[in-house]
């Protein structure tokens, strides 16, 4: 028995909720798919200015918009999702941030379930240079790391940040949330090589990472019982990290 907890049903209910950058961990509010919401730092909520000054945050902000395929649209009283529930709640994650922008994608390579990535060369209005945006599982994307950027700097990523991080991913999985890292490379480092995922997937600056909310469908807990009381045994087969799956298992 597979059982789908991302369905149409409940399709409005997944959300980013935390954001995890510079060492911090910011809290998102909301409800579903609406672009209305604040994020939040030690119980303050942050104006679009402070984002915007936040240059780590603003970027992992960019990162999630422009790497993305999904859009919001108005549908009657609510907002509605067309494209990926997931890259839906980033698209709404941005622009709770007022994060927007006008650029020309170049270049797409999408998600794959052996590289657990997608990357995106656009060249963003007003700027020479193409940038290179990233986003995937964040074991899978942080080893493709080796900077990290903090505020204003660009840092080489130690061992020490690497621990940290993955502290942070798994800190959020036991939870039941599904956890995305993002990451950037500037387009000019490329030097004429070609657009491919093992040349532009590489030597990448880490920027953070999102936490979302999949709630399981209602329905799900007492179909799970009658098939338990039917001696039916449950199998649940998933892409999620290992410890989202197991908190998903026991709820």
């Amino acid at each position: 028995i597979c059982c789908d907890k991302t369905g149409t049903l409940t399709q409005n209910l997944m959300m980013a909720t935390e954001i995890a950058v510079d060492g911090k961990i910011a809290q998102v509010s909301g409800i579903g798919y609406r672009p209305q919401g604040e994020i939040r730092l030690d119980g303050r909520a942050l104006s679009l200015e402070a984002i915007s000054r936040w240059s780590t945050l603003r970027r992992l902000l960019e990162c999630a918009f422009i790497c993305n395929n999904a859009k919001i649209e108005k549908s009657g009283a609510d907002f509605r999702i067309l494209g990926d529930p997931t890259e839906g709640a980033l698209v709404c994650l941005a622009e709770k941030a007022g994060i927007r922008g006008v650029h020309q994608r170049l270049h797409l390579n999408p998600f794959e379930s052996i590289r657990k990535r997608m990357s995106v060369i656009i060249k963003p209005q007003l700027q020479r240079e193409p940038i290179i945006y990233v986003k995937g599982a964040p074991v899978e994307t942080l080893a493709q790391c080796d900077r990290r950027h903090q505020q204003d700097e660009i840092r080489p990523l130690t061992e020490l940040d690497r621990g940290r991080i993955l502290r942070e991913n798994d800190a959020m999985a036991r939870r039941g949330l599904r956890v995305l890292a993002f990451a950037y490379r500037d387009g000019a480092e490329l030097n004429g090589m070609p657009y491919t995922t093992t040349e532009i997937e590489q030597r990448l600056i880490f920027l953070g990472l999102v936490a979302l909310s999949d709630p399981v469908r209602p329905e799900v807990p007492a179909a799970i019982h009658a098939c338990h009381t039917a001696g039916i045994r449950v199998i649940m087969i998933t892409g999620d990290y290992a410890l989202t799956a197991e908190s998903i298992a026991r709820q």
